[in-house]
């Protein structure tokens, strides 16, 4: 009698509670897994000194995703070392890639060079940029400097790399081209320059962040891999074409007139910031239809006296990777008096 009891009491037990399990597992199903579809990170490409340290910002997507824990790894950890937390401290001067991978196997990567200069941080108040040049030290580099009168007596030039001013480095030729002898292969100008123009210069590094009074820069025809005015508010002109550019972010530019950024290797143009736009050049890319689309789609609004202009192809050059876009993106960028050319023979084909 009391085994049929407990049999009985057990299986009106297990009748009771198999509703809860039931609805336990329910409540487990109704919560699904939110994967991340992409990951990007906030600084695509930059320079650092030796000692310093920045954090990466990741942004993930979509934002309510499940799992948003990275995994952060660096391709030369002796020049670049990361932490955890995407924290980057600048070891030894070289070359890095900065990767952050997601548990399902999404990834983002930027590029950082760390510099060797030796900065005067009294003189470096009034902003200060850095050259590294392929040339060897007792060559000669030309450099083109403007600035505002009232500042030019605090303008001089590193060029030994010792972080110490000498007299004859503040001997400063202002509004034309001049050659400064080299007393090392890493330079660094001093003080508030409005223009610099240090175009084939054989530089395979520019830092020019620290300057934020920078309106106008030509660094044409030279090494660079990496290129980054996001600083430079007050930047206007960039002639930054014939280098090795795979990205150019000019989205804090606001105030940028002209561009010219062909014979790179971009893959995508962001323009979509840059309200006063009015000369785009960037044909002897690599960007495709549907990037080039968006390019087009974004040129901001001008008027016919503007006489605005827009470079997307060279048809007859063996390094072209540009794609043309679709007519309709041609014909939205006239209605906005944007005239668009092909380059053809050398000469100007109006699509």
């Amino acid at each position: 009698m009391k085994k049929t009891n407990f049999r009985s009491m057990l299986a009106i037990g297990m009748i009771a509670v198999a509703p809860l399990m039931s609805s336990c597992n329910k409540s487990d199903e109704s919560t699904p897994v939110v994967e991340i579809t992409e990951v990007q990170i906030s600084k695509p490409d930059f320079t650092m000194l030796i000692g310093e340290t920045t954090t990466i910002v990741p942004t993930i997507t979509p934002e309510n995703a499940t799992d948003k824990k990275l995994t952060w790894v660096s391709s030369a950890p002796n020049v670049a070392e990361v932490d955890v937390n995407g924290k980057i401290f600048a070891k030894s001067r070289g070359r890095a890639e900065i990767t952050a991978t997601t548990t399902n196997g999404k990834t983002a990567t930027c590029k950082v060079i760390v510099l060797n200069a030796r900065i005067n941080s009294v003189e470096a108040e009034d902003g200060y940029m850095i050259l590294e040049t392929g040339k060897s030290v007792g060559e000669q580099i030309a450099l083109y400097i403007k600035a505002d009168p009232k500042y030019r007596y605090g303008i001089w030039i590193d060029l030994n790399n010792d972080g110490e001013k000498q007299h004859s480095e503040t001997n400063i030729t202002f509004d034309q081209e001049k050659n400064y002898t080299l007393g090392a292969r890493t330079i660094t100008i001093y003080g508030k320059i409005t223009t610099l123009n240090c175009s084939n210069g054989k530089l395979y590094n520019l830092s020019v962040e620290n300057n934020k009074a920078l309106e106008e820069l030509n660094c044409l025809n030279n090494s660079l891999t990496i290129l980054d005015v996001s600083q430079n508010t007050a930047l206007q002109n960039l002639w930054c074409q014939m280098n090795f550019l795979t990205i150019i972010d000019v989205s804090q530019n606001k105030a940028l007139k002209k561009l010219e950024c062909y014979y790179n290797r971009l893959t995508t143009l962001d323009i979509s910031q840059n309200k006063s736009l009015g000369w785009l050049s960037f044909d002897n890319n690599q960007i495709k239809k549907a990037a080039m689309n968006a390019v087009l789609g974004a040129l901001p609004e001008r008027s016919t006296s503007d006489e605005a202009k827009v470079y997307i192809q060279m048809k007859d050059s063996a390094e072209e990777g540009n794609e043309l876009p679709d007519p309709a993106k041609v014909i939205e960028a006239k209605m906005k008096n944007w005239k668009v050319y092909q380059l053809e023979n050398g000469k100007d084909k109006e699509l």
